[in-house]
């Protein structure tokens, strides 16, 4: 468990807060902490801390109530983490900040792992997880249940689950990805989408299957150990509101001995795919 996620189990622990769905709003009154909506410029949400008394702004455009909740959860964070307002007495953060998950160390991205843990508690969301199969039905289960965007349940869920891979497309585009730390590949960061990618159909104006489909790992992957004829697992989810796809992504590691054979035909140098 990382730093983050432990301040905010013992916050809830603190609380005595054992059931779901969890209220950021209610966290803050409870440790007195002001939270307004505000209609702010440059940033999503703004903890501001003088004399021990502190304030929260989050932006009033923000569309979804579970983003609310997260920005909050989010500003809780920086508030809870003590390294955070060592030597500082505020933080604006940008959609950007609150969804930044990879770069380890980074106060944002504890900001999120924070968050994370507080609305969605591992020991709650691996109860639910449990000797599931992912699927587009399970993850807007749980998103409802937790009160959490489909994008903080998928990021949370590719977390606890460990072997798989998200990644957020937006205009034919890559924006972001996340892995689970026993996802076997390496992933394509950046670029136009794949031709042969189930998600490059939405953004086609085209209706996405609700289940895992079958795509040429190139689609998705660029990893010295994939062939030509190695096909992953993809299943798609759209956010036509952001015009954007969350795309789950699960593929098996070669078996030893044929990637053994492979790296020899390669004499030792690496192959990515253009």
């Amino acid at each position: 468990m990382s730093l983050a996620a432990h301040h905010a189990k013992s916050l809830l622990k603190k609380l005595e807060i054992d059931s779901l769905p969890i209220d950021p709003f209610k966290i803050s009154e409870r440790m007195e902490i002001f939270v307004k909506e505000d209609d702010c410029g440059g940033y999503t949400g703004m903890i501001l801390v003088v004399d021990d008394r502190a304030l929260i702004s989050i932006k009033s455009g923000i569309r979804e109530h579970s983003r609310k909740k997260f920005t909050v959860a989010h500003e809780l964070g920086h508030y809870s983490i003590p390294e955070h307002l060592a030597g500082r007495t505020f933080f604006k953060c940008t959609d950007k900040d609150l969804d930044t998950f990879d770069k380890k160390g980074s106060k944002e991205s504890e900001a999120n792992e924070f968050a994370a843990e507080l609305l969605m508690p591992e020991e709650f969301f691996r109860g639910r997880i449990r000797l599931k199969d992912l699927g587009y039905d399970l993850i807007e289960e749980l998103a409802a249940e937790f009160e959490t965007s489909l994008t903080a349940t998928g990021i949370r869920f590719v977390n606890l689950s460990s072997d798989y891979a998200l990644v957020c497309c937006e205009n034919f585009r890559i924006k972001w990805f996340f892995k689970g730390v026993e996802f076997p590949f390496y992933l394509r960061s950046e670029g136009e989408l794949d031709k042969e990618s189930m998600a490059i159909e939405f953004f086609k104006g085209r209706e996405l299957p609700k289940t895992f489909e079958t795509v040429p790992a190139y689609a998705w992957l660029d990893d010295y150990k994939i062939r030509d004829d190695l096909e992953i697992q993809e299943l798609s989810i759209p956010l036509p509101y952001y015009n954007q796809v969350l795309t789950f992504i699960y593929a098996e590691t070669p078996v030893e001995d044929e990637e053994d054979e492979y790296l020899e035909e390669l004499d030792g140098y690496p192959k990515f795919r253009k």
